[in-house]
């Protein structure tokens, strides 16, 4: 149903069709992965279909377990219980300005516990200079904090 509109899609799959994808998966590819059978049927069977199309019907007929988003990696880990123990800095790019025809990058610096921003402020480029600039400006008006967590880009450097 096309929830637009409210009326069959155009576009909706026949009953053989779906009993030829879930048939198949079922047959011939039941240790591949998602990713690797839709390779497959598209290269071999001809499956005209989207991946995603193809992963939510065999996850509606129970062939495959819908799977927790991103891995272990991406787990919530709990914020720090004080202010000040934690500051989390990360750079996004977009055309925040619409008037100039070029992005720029928004630093934010965050206390981790309160999500307070300390220290936030737009860019050309992310780079050692930025993110220094922001530690900067939150150790001026917030003081020392003890541990300072960012994603790895290539101008940090890494301790664990």
């Amino acid at each position: 149903m096309d929830r637009r509109v409210g009326r069959i899609s155009l576009h909706r799959a026949s009953d053989a069709e779906v009993e030829f994808i879930t048939k198949l998966f079922e047959e011939r590819y039941k240790d591949f992965s998602v990713k690797h059978f839709y390779d497959f049927a598209k290269l071999e069977h001809n499956v005209s279909r989207s991946y995603n199309w193809v992963k939510n019907k065999l996850i509606e007929t129970g062939l495959v377990n819908k799977s927790n988003r991103g891995g272990k990696h991406r787990l919530r880990r709990e914020r720090k219980p004080m202010a000040g123990m934690m500051i989390h800095q990360d750079g996004s790019k977009h055309r925040w300005i619409p008037a100039l025809d070029y992005d720029l990058d928004l630093i934010v610096t965050l206390d981790d516990a309160t999500s307070r921003i300390t220290s936030c402020f737009l860019v050309e480029e992310e780079g050692t200079f930025s993110s220094f600039q922001g530690i900067y400006e939150t150790i001026k008006q917030e003081g020392i904090f003890c541990s300072f967590y960012t994603d790895r880009g290539s101008h940090y450097f890494y301790t664990p």
